[in-house]
Protein backbone atom coordinates (compact mmCIF):
# COMPACT_ATOMS: atom_id res chain seq x y z
CA UNK A 1 0.00 0.00 0.00
CA UNK A 2 2.85 2.36 0.80
CA UNK A 3 4.45 1.95 -2.64
CA UNK A 4 1.19 2.75 -4.40
CA UNK A 5 0.79 5.88 -2.32
CA UNK A 6 4.35 7.03 -3.12
CA UNK A 7 3.84 6.30 -6.82
CA UNK A 8 0.52 8.15 -6.78
CA UNK A 9 2.12 11.20 -5.17
CA UNK A 10 4.99 11.06 -7.66
CA UNK A 11 2.56 10.92 -10.60
CA UNK A 12 0.51 13.77 -9.14
CA UNK A 13 3.63 15.89 -8.71
CA UNK A 14 4.73 15.14 -12.28
CA UNK A 15 1.30 16.06 -13.68
CA UNK A 16 1.27 19.29 -11.64
CA UNK A 17 4.75 20.21 -12.88
CA UNK A 18 3.76 19.61 -16.50
CA UNK A 19 0.60 21.71 -16.09
CA UNK A 20 2.53 24.56 -14.45
CA UNK A 21 5.14 24.36 -17.23
CA UNK A 22 2.38 24.75 -19.82
CA UNK A 23 1.00 27.78 -17.95
CA UNK A 24 4.49 29.27 -17.75
CA UNK A 25 5.16 28.58 -21.43
CA UNK A 26 1.88 30.25 -22.39
CA UNK A 27 2.71 33.32 -20.30
CA UNK A 28 6.21 33.55 -21.80
CA UNK A 29 4.95 33.14 -25.37
CA UNK A 30 2.25 35.76 -24.78
CA UNK A 31 4.89 38.17 -23.49
CA UNK A 32 7.07 37.44 -26.52
CA UNK A 33 4.14 38.17 -28.86
CA UNK A 34 3.39 41.42 -27.00
CA UNK A 35 6.97 42.71 -26.91
CA UNK A 36 8.47 41.30 -30.12
CA UNK A 37 5.41 41.25 -32.32
CA UNK A 38 3.60 38.63 -34.30
CA UNK A 39 5.45 35.68 -35.75
CA UNK A 40 3.87 32.57 -37.16
CA UNK A 41 6.09 30.21 -35.15
CA UNK A 42 5.74 32.15 -31.90
CA UNK A 43 1.96 32.23 -32.30
CA UNK A 44 1.99 28.50 -33.04
CA UNK A 45 3.92 27.84 -29.83
CA UNK A 46 1.59 30.13 -27.89
CA UNK A 47 -1.46 28.21 -29.16
CA UNK A 48 0.27 24.90 -28.44
CA UNK A 49 0.89 25.90 -24.81
CA UNK A 50 -2.66 27.27 -24.52
CA UNK A 51 -4.25 24.05 -25.76
CA UNK A 52 -2.04 21.93 -23.49
CA UNK A 53 -2.96 24.16 -20.56
CA UNK A 54 -6.70 23.96 -21.27
CA UNK A 55 -6.56 20.20 -21.74
CA UNK A 56 -4.54 19.75 -18.55
CA UNK A 57 -6.96 21.83 -16.50
CA UNK A 58 -9.95 19.94 -17.93
CA UNK A 59 -8.32 16.56 -17.20
CA UNK A 60 -7.38 17.65 -13.68
CA UNK A 61 -10.94 18.80 -12.97
CA UNK A 62 -12.46 15.64 -14.43
CA UNK A 63 -10.29 13.23 -12.46
CA UNK A 64 -10.55 15.26 -9.26
CA UNK A 65 -14.34 15.47 -9.50
CA UNK A 66 -14.64 11.69 -9.78
CA UNK A 67 -12.90 11.07 -6.46
CA UNK A 68 -13.42 14.29 -4.53
CA UNK A 69 -14.32 17.97 -4.66
CA UNK A 70 -12.16 20.11 -6.92
CA UNK A 71 -11.65 23.55 -5.41
CA UNK A 72 -14.36 22.75 -2.83
CA UNK A 73 -17.10 22.58 -5.48
CA UNK A 74 -19.89 20.21 -4.40
CA UNK A 75 -21.96 20.17 -7.57
CA UNK A 76 -22.12 16.61 -8.99
CA UNK A 77 -18.72 15.52 -7.77
CA UNK A 78 -17.50 12.46 -5.83
CA UNK A 79 -19.19 10.18 -8.37
CA UNK A 80 -17.33 7.04 -7.29
CA UNK A 81 -17.94 7.64 -3.59
CA UNK A 82 -21.63 8.52 -3.89
CA UNK A 83 -22.61 5.79 -6.35
CA UNK A 84 -20.29 2.96 -5.34
CA UNK A 85 -23.09 0.45 -4.63
CA UNK A 86 -24.84 1.18 -7.94
CA UNK A 87 -21.60 0.94 -9.92
CA UNK A 88 -20.50 -2.35 -8.36
CA UNK A 89 -23.91 -3.98 -8.77
CA UNK A 90 -24.08 -2.80 -12.39
CA UNK A 91 -20.64 -4.21 -13.15
CA UNK A 92 -21.53 -7.50 -11.41
CA UNK A 93 -24.77 -7.83 -13.38
CA UNK A 94 -23.00 -7.08 -16.66
CA UNK A 95 -20.31 -9.69 -16.06
CA UNK A 96 -22.72 -12.37 -14.87
CA UNK A 97 -25.50 -11.80 -17.40
CA UNK A 98 -23.57 -10.75 -20.50
CA UNK A 99 -20.07 -12.19 -20.36
CA UNK A 100 -20.48 -15.34 -18.27
CA UNK A 101 -23.98 -16.29 -19.40
CA UNK A 102 -24.59 -19.91 -20.35
CA UNK A 103 -25.63 -18.92 -23.88
CA UNK A 104 -22.49 -16.82 -24.45
CA UNK A 105 -20.17 -19.55 -23.18
CA UNK A 106 -21.91 -22.26 -25.26
CA UNK A 107 -21.67 -20.02 -28.33
CA UNK A 108 -17.93 -19.31 -27.92
CA UNK A 109 -16.78 -22.77 -26.75
CA UNK A 110 -16.81 -24.53 -30.15
CA UNK A 111 -14.72 -21.78 -31.75
CA UNK A 112 -11.90 -21.98 -29.19
CA UNK A 113 -8.66 -23.69 -30.23
CA UNK A 114 -7.73 -25.17 -26.86
CA UNK A 115 -5.23 -27.77 -28.02
CA UNK A 116 -3.61 -25.70 -30.71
Amino acid sequence: MMMKNKQSKKNTRLADNILFSCVGGFIIMTAVVIFLGYSQWISFLQLLFASAMIGGIADWYGVTSIYGRPLGINWRTEIIIKQRAELTSGIKEFICEEILSKENICEKLPTLDIVG
